[in-house]
């Protein structure tokens, strides 16, 4: 059958003449269209469907016979009917493609259409239609019809608030119902057709010559490769071909088909083709694809990606200037969602590493430049994408030399990221700093990257020190950039040393963003990983304070970081000190993740490499004892010992902790001091149930034997008070006659005899019921007594000083540990003569001693007191007067700092003590000895904690006076305690004393206000006068900066009612003292620290939503910023602005400089909440702000003509 044979059988007959010509000259633009009813229910109820697939099939046959058209119309073909009659079939496939005839129809007519289209010479006969081509492009794109919508549900997935409907989901080509399988079946196969039609055609005409064609196609194709379910590894197996089952494999083919001259200006076409990939690459980060499973979005983006590769290989060089733009569209389109940003980096690093080397230097020099671009987000991804690409290129070696050009490439790639660690946006510098401390720690599995941090951190130092060698300083990153992007060449790649590199992040370290500063410390300790040189104890003591960091997250990585620092060096001293310092004392942080991290870090170092001293190989099995060494010498036990309560026995055990521990006991042994410092701590909390070598141990090295270490003395005795209660009872009976002759006869060392008694009470009361206070043992009896007789022996023989201070201290003290049990075996004579002594009057008294003591005894005089004390609230109160006067007379640190524990032991004891004591310990707070003022804080603070005493103004003002210690320990413990305690029990601690705290450190007594102090506390804690102005204001920033905006509003308004009107009224007299409090507030009223957030200038938006209940939130504190900045604006000029400006006039009037520093507090407000002078009631004042506006824009234009 021929094709006019065919063609009849339409019946085109029926067709008009004029009306076929018309549409033909015209080209289809009418698309309502009309023919007759008979000829319409010919085409519903003939074979239409099979006449128009052999239409198809006959001219394609006639494409292989090199048939033109010329010789078709000369057949006799009527091609303008059939034109028509296709027309009309796409017009109704497209207009109802729900219906499977028509949708059936069309795509078959665009069959015919494309099969048309293969014919040659068909120009003179116009058979390239826009129209008709376009409507079979569009039909082609009908695949959304084969997925079935998925309907989200409202209560899954989405925001708070969020409500979806049904239609929310629906694809405006998907019908309301999915289609019948057969349907879905038959659509997909006549779509898979009539696409690889389209690709034969492009594979045979030279369609792209005809205008609008390539947009089309180009555009189409994009689409239909989007629409289809596919795997993501579909295009990387090799050659891309025409496909007769898959739809998105013939648009790939059809796509790449047009990257060739025949079809017009390749360059052109990849840059069309670059267009749409970039819209399939970001397709899965735009609200329209919700509805899209994760799994399809991730498919269309790795597909795609290899594709990008095969128009390389197929277009080459003409598809570079494609690809190039469509890197840069990449930075720029880089989502706000970090979840999303992450997926796209993670193809565009694919998509670049997937190039041919060739085409690798100038796409990587594209991310380079956009690494400088001007908008934050396009900077962070760029810094992203260098990052990744910075850890997976690998560089080829040739004898162990990086080859060069690729070695610059990555040179070059390490200096863009290194660059950005100076970036103005706190959320770029941090990730550039993240992504190079991630580079450095895998360096060990790429070649290039060893080569090039040994290049830049090891060879230059290996001959030379730190401060010897070669600086090279950071350079402006924009001129290497700008000289990329003007095409010059790059001869070398400058990068600053690694001294530069330190020197900057050591700034960074104390930046006031979190994430900043966590970075900027990652990637110091990672430099000292890999340099030891670089380790000093300035550099170890600074990082090593962010142990004690305000942000939880910068603690918890520093005592991670910290610990691996140590366990790669851990024969390193200084670290090694530095470490014990900071880590260990976290034990006690009021966060419990960060405790769990040090528990961690000490079984890593500590526990993890203790073993018996025969099987110490290496120096990491040493650093168990160094660190128990330290730990011991810097006073750190209790520390260790927290440690100890919170590890379970069972693991203790299963390490065989305490075989380990007896391998190193032993007088000659190197690590007999740790070993024992470690039994110590440990046995408190588990116990040790064969404690025999622990009293062996006393008897052959401790009892009886000359000159053995006190300390090592006082380390068994402790053990064997904690273990002696699981010795057979023989030991125990022994024991106890050994240690009632020692303490008879005095020969127990001061230090060892605290222990010796409680040891002894504790065998005498093992396995007794009750309390024998009132049927006191024999052996308690005699020893008072032996006590008591033995110090007025003392002092008889002895009338002006004691010549054997050491004895008559054991007295003392023996008496005072005994007392503790039995405390009214002691007689008032005795106690009154211990105090006479203590107190050392001026005056005979009676029959007491009138001698004089020395420091030492004196010590222990406190201590034997303040147990006495702790029995007796009476005789506390007379202890009291004598401990402060001795506390205002001394200089002597021992001494002040018995007195101190004293006081707040009788504290603790007596609480309706506590005001009386509480002045004498204050005072100490600013003693000239900082182990005094470190000892006195750290009691007070922890007095506070367990609420023994209370948070009133003057010891808030007291404490907030130690922000200004000299010594850097004590302040950091001081706004820890801030921090930590105070504002977390009371959050507007600081709101409710704030213009208290301005009165009082300038010395203002007014009203209410007035703090009740000792004269003594008055002198040492003065902070007024002009001398100490910047301590005051350390104190108020450091308030305000740890309040919140609604709380700096309070603020601000108290200082504008109570102080700035308080002088209007008269109540605040501006005397020397009343002008600087007026200074000290407008200081206030001025600082950036008391500024709502919301005015502040802020970088840029760092942080962005993590998804949509994020957003929501975000949006909600943003509306509620905005109303609060409102509020604060109204205020400004209902009251604030107009008692500003009378404030101003009286001190105009009364000749005061201070109006200057009003006028500077009035310009702020109005600059920093943009008030319009206009808004203000008071002529006077906005003829003022205008005339200095004015003034200020002048001298801003001079000065610029000046600087031209």
């Amino acid at each position: 059958m021929d094709i006019n044979s065919v063609v009849d059988l339409f019946r085109l007959d029926l067709l008009p003449e004029d009306l076929v010509h018309t549409q033909w000259r015209e080209g289809y633009f009418n698309e309502d269209l009309e023919i007759s009813a008979e000829l319409e229910l010919h085409l519903d109820s003939g074979n239409t469907a099979d006449l128009l697939l052999f239409l198809s099939r006959d001219f394609f046959l006639r494409v292989q016979t090199s048939t033109r058209w010329p010789d078709i119309v000369q057949a006799g073909f009527d091609f303008k009917k059939t034109l028509y009659l296709i027309h009309y079939l796409l017009c109704k496939g497209v207009s109802r493609v729900e219906e499977e005839q028509c949708r059936t129809y069309g795509l078959l007519a665009s069959r015919v259409y494309f099969s048309f289209l293969a014919i040659p010479e068909g120009g003179s006969f116009l058979i390239y239609q826009s129209n008709l081509y376009q409507k079979c492009l569009r039909l082609l794109q009908c695949g959304s019809l084969l997925k079935v919508p998925e309907v989200q549900s409202p209560l899954k997935g989405r925001g708070r608030g969020s409500r979806q409907s049904s239609d929310d989901v629906q694809s405006p080509l998907s019908p309301r119902n999915p289609l019948p399988t057969h349907e879905m079946n038959s659509l997909r196969r006549l779509l898979v057709d009539s696409a690889l039609d389209l690709v034969k055609v492009l594979l045979i005409s030279e369609i792209g010559r005809e205008g609008d064609a390539v947009p089309l196609t180009v555009e189409a194709l994009s689409n239909i490769a989007t629409q289809e379910t596919m795997r993501p590894d579909m295009l990387s197996h090799g050659v891309i071909e025409p496909s007769s089952t898959s739809l998105a494999m013939n648009a790939f083919c059809g796509l790449l088909t047009l990257c060739s001259e025949k079809h017009g200006e390749v360059q052109e076409t990849v840059r069309l083709i670059m267009r749409y990939t970039l819209e399939a690459l970001v397709m899965g980060f735009r609200k329209e694809a919700k509805a899209l499973p994760s799994t399809h979005l991730h498919a269309v983006r790795d597909v795609f990606t290899d594709f990008v590769h095969h128009v390389c290989l197929t277009a080459g060089h003409a598809a570079h200037e494609g690809i190039f733009i469509l890197l840069q569209h990449l930075c720029m389109c880089a989502p706000d969602r970090a979840e999303f940003r992450t997926k796209l980096v993670e193809s565009t690093v694919i998509l670049i590493l997937k190039l041919p080397r060739s085409f690798l230097f100038k796409a990587c020099s594209i991310i380079v430049i956009m690494s400088c671009h001007d908008k934050a987000s396009v900077r962070l991804f760029s810094v992203e994408v260098l990052g990744r690409i910075l850890s997976t290129f690998q560089v080829a070696f040739s004898n162990d030399k990086p080859e060069e050009k690729e070695y610059k490439l990555y040179k070059l790639l390490f200096a863009a990221m290194l660059a950005r660690i100076q970036d103005l946006s706190a959320l770029v510098r941090s990730r550039a700093m993240s992504r190079l401390v991630s580079y450095l720690k895998e360096s060990s599995g790429n070649e290039g990257c060893k080569y090039l941090v040994s290049e830049l951190f090891v060879e230059p130092y290996v001959d030379k020190s730190v401060q010897e060698a070669a600086k090279q300083k950071f350079k402006n990153f924009n001129d290497i950039a700008k000289a990329l992007q003007s095409g010059e060449t790059l001869t070398d790649v400058y990068i600053p040393c690694a001294q530069s590199i330190m020197h900057e992040l050591s700034e960074f370290c104390d930046d006031h963003k979190v994430m900043v500063r966590k970075a900027a410390l990652q990637f110091v300790l990672q430099i000292l990983y890999l340099n030891v040189k670089f380790m000093d104890t300035r550099l170890l003591a600074e990082i090593g304070a962010h142990c004690r960091d305000e942000a939880v997250l910068v603690r918890k990585m520093m005592v991670q970081e910290f610990t691996d620092l140590l366990l790669m060096y851990p024969s390193h001293h200084q670290l090694l000190r530095q470490w014990t310092l900071d880590i260990v004392p976290s034990i006690f942080d009021t966060e419990v993740t960060v405790v769990e991290k040090v528990l961690e870090s000490f079984e890593r170092a500590i526990l993890d490499n203790m073993v018996k001293e025969s099987q110490i190989q290496h120096f990491r099995h040493q650093l168990p004892w160094i660190i128990m060494n330290q730990i011991s010498h810097l006073q750190l036990r209790k520390a260790f010992l927290k440690a100890c309560s919170m590890w379970k026995e069972e693991k203790l055990r299963s390490r065989m902790i305490i075989l380990t521990l007896k391998s190193h006991i032993g007088m000659g042994k190197p690590h007999n001091e740790s070993a024992w410092v470690t039994l110590m701590c440990l046995a408190e909390f588990m116990s040790i149930k064969d404690p025999g070598f622990v009293l062996e141990f006393y008897h052959d090295e401790i009892y009886g034997v000359p000159n053995v270490s006190t300390y090592i003395s006082q380390l068994v005795m402790e053990v064997l008070w904690l273990t002696w209660r699981q010795l057979p009872s023989n030991d125990k009976s022994s024991l106890a006659y050994e240690l009632n002759t020692d303490l008879l006869l005095f020969k127990v060392p001061v230090p060892l005899i605290s222990r010796a008694v409680d040891i002894r009470y504790g065998l005498h009361v093992s396995g007794k019921e009750g309390s024998d206070v009132e049927n006191p043992p024999d052996w308690a009896v005699d020893l008072i007594k032996k006590c008591e007789e033995s110090i007025f022996e003392t002092l008889i023989l002895n009338s002006e000083q004691i010549q054997d201070e050491e004895a008559m201290k054991r007295f003392v003290i023996t008496l005072g540990n005994v007392c503790l049990y039995y405390p009214r075996l002691v007689g008032s004579r005795t106690t009154n003569q211990l105090l006479h002594m203590l107190s050392t009057p001026q005056e005979e008294v009676g029959d007491f001693w009138q001698g004089s003591c020395g420091v030492e005894l004196k010590a222990g005089l406190v201590v034997t007191l303040g147990k006495i004390g702790l029995q007796n609230e009476s005789f506390a109160k007379k202890l009291i007067d004598i401990l402060s006067n001795i506390l205002s007379l001394t200089k002597e640190s021992a001494l002040k700092n018995n007195i101190i524990i004293c006081l707040a032991d009788l504290c603790i004891r007596h609480t309706s003590l506590g005001d009386e004591l509480l002045p004498d310990m204050c005072v100490c707070l600013k003693d000239t000895l900082q182990p005094v003022r470190q000892n006195t804080l750290k009691l007070l603070i922890q007095l506070v904690q367990e609420d023994y005493i209370k948070m009133r103004d003057n010891l808030t003002f007291h404490f907030l006076s130690m922000l200004n210690d000299e010594d850097y320990t004590i302040v950091t413990m001081t706004r820890v305690f801030f921090v930590d305690t105070v504002l977390r029990k009371k959050g507007n601690c600081f709101t409710t004393s704030f213009i208290a705290s301005i009165l009082h450190f300038n010395g203002y007594e007014y009203r209410s206000t007035k703090v009740s102090l000792t004269q003594r506390e008055k002198e040492v804690f003065d902070v007024s006068g002009p001398v100490n102005q910047e301590k005051r204001r350390n104190i108020y920033r450091f308030m305000l900066s740890h309040s919140s905006d609604e709380d700096r509003f309070t603020i601000s308004g108290h200082l504008i009612i109570e102080i700035c009107n308080g002088v209007l009224d008269g109540k605040i007299k501006l005397d020397e003292s009343g002008q600087d409090v007026l200074r000290d507030c407008l200081y206030v009223m001025d600082c950036d620290e008391i500024h709502i957030t919301d005015n502040k200038d802020t970088e840029d938006d760092d942080d962005a939503p993590a998804d949509e209940e994020d957003a929501c939130e975000l949006v909600l504190n943003f509306a509620h910023k905005k109303l609060f900045s409102e509020l604060v604006k109204k205020r400004l000029i209902e009251t604030d602005i107009p008692i500003l400006s009378k404030l101003k006039r009286k001190l105009v009037s009364m000749h005061l400089p201070l109006a200057t520093d009003v006028t500077r507090v009035l310009k702020t407000m109005v600059k920093d909440y943009k008030i319009d002078p206009a808004d203000l009631k008071d002529p006077q004042l906005i003829r003022e702000l205008n005339r200095k506006s004015s003034s200020s824009n002048s001298s801003d234009v001079s000065s610029d003509e000046d600087t031209n």
